[in-house]
C-alpha cells in the first residue's frame, strides 16, 4: 500500500492500543501492579500482575508505533489536522 495507507493502518492500531491502555490503567488503579502467587505449599509472595505485564508491553509497542508515525509524516503541521479529524471520528 501507499505511505498514506500504511500510516492510516498504524494510526488505527494506535487508537486501539490507546483505548486498551486506558482500560489497563483503570484496572491497575484498582488492583495495583502486583499480585500474590503460590507455588505449592512452600513458595508464595508478590509478583508483577498480569495486567502490569501486558501494560508494560503495550506501552512500549504504542511508543514504537508513535515513533513510526512521526517518521512517516512529512511535517507536524500537515500531519496534525488530518489526525485530529480521525481522532474525532473515533469519539
Amino acid at each position: 500500500g501507499s505511505k498514506k495507507e500504511r500510516a492510516a493502518a498504524l494510526f488505527d492500531k494506535l487508537i486501539f492500543m490507546d483505548a486498551e491502555l486506558i482500560k489497563l490503567q483503570e484496572i491497575l488503579k484498582i488492583k495495583g501492579w502486583t499480585e500474590t502467587y503460590s507455588n505449592g505449599a512452600t513458595q508464595s509472595g508478590l509478583k508483577k500482575s498480569s495486567e502490569a505485564e501486558v501494560y508494560n508491553t503495550l506501552i512500549k509497542n504504542y511508543a514504537s508505533v508513535m515513533k513510526q508515525l512521526d517518521e512517516m509524516l512529512p511535517n507536524e503541521e500537515a500531519a496534525i489536522n488530518p489526525l485530529l479529524a480521525d481522532i474525532k471520528n473515533y469519539e
